[in-house]
């Protein structure tokens, strides 16, 4: 799992929103689960502030990642943050990694059903990516009228991302929603057909 886990790691660092991000919430792995050191690691070589969460009664607190020895077992067994008096204004995140069970196509997420992600995710404005392996990414997921879609989907084989582009030449003053797959077709041939409100999942 490693090497995917690599791959994906390659595929974030590849997009736009990981490289123009100064200031990164991450998640590390349930005991068990794939590792992702590798996502702490490379965070921190390409000079990234990373912040991981810790548990605190029912919600998730981010910290900074201040290396291993910076962490400790969480109540889950997770290796979290030791809590300390430094806070993050939620203002200078600007992208968050999140974890999830399972993924779908329109770019809904499944967690496991503590809610913890959930609530974080209502506070905060940054753009959120889930990452998942490609087996996790499903046709649909169940959702609930709270839960945050992800803007992108990164699996070591492919990407889901949310683009809103306004089409002047179609409809002045509106706008239309592209779910596009970068591995297939390109957004310019679908401007030729697109009409108003119109939703693509590629």
């Amino acid at each position: 799992m490693l090497d995917l886990s690599e791959e994906i790691m390659k595929r974030l660092e590849e997009t736009e929103l990981f490289r123009q991000a100064s200031c990164i919430a991450l998640y590390n792995a349930i005991p068990a689960k794939s590792k992702r050191p590798v996502f702490l690691k490379n965070g921190l070589k390409k000079k990234k502030r990373l912040l991981l969460p810790l548990i605190v009664g029912d919600d998730l607190r981010l910290l900074p990642y201040n290396g291993t020895d910076s962490l400790k077992p969480g109540i889950f067994g997770i290796m979290e943050p030791i809590e300390q008096e430094t806070t993050v204004d939620e203002s200078e995140i600007d992208l968050i990694i999140v974890p999830g069970v399972a993924f779908d196509r329109q770019l809904n997420r499944m967690g496991r059903g503590k809610g913890y992600y959930d609530r974080l995710l209502s506070t905060l404005q940054a753009p959120k990516i889930g990452i998942c392996f490609d087996f996790q990414l499903q046709d649909t997921v169940p959702t609930e009228s709270f839960d945050k879609k992800m803007d992108m989907i990164i699996t070591e084989k492919r990407d889901y991302q949310r683009i809103i582009i306004s089409c002047i030449t179609v409809a002045p003053a509106y706008s239309f929603r592209l779910f596009t797959n970068r591995s297939r077709h390109k957004v310019s041939s679908l401007l030729k057909t697109a009409e108003v409100n119109d939703t693509y999942n590629i």
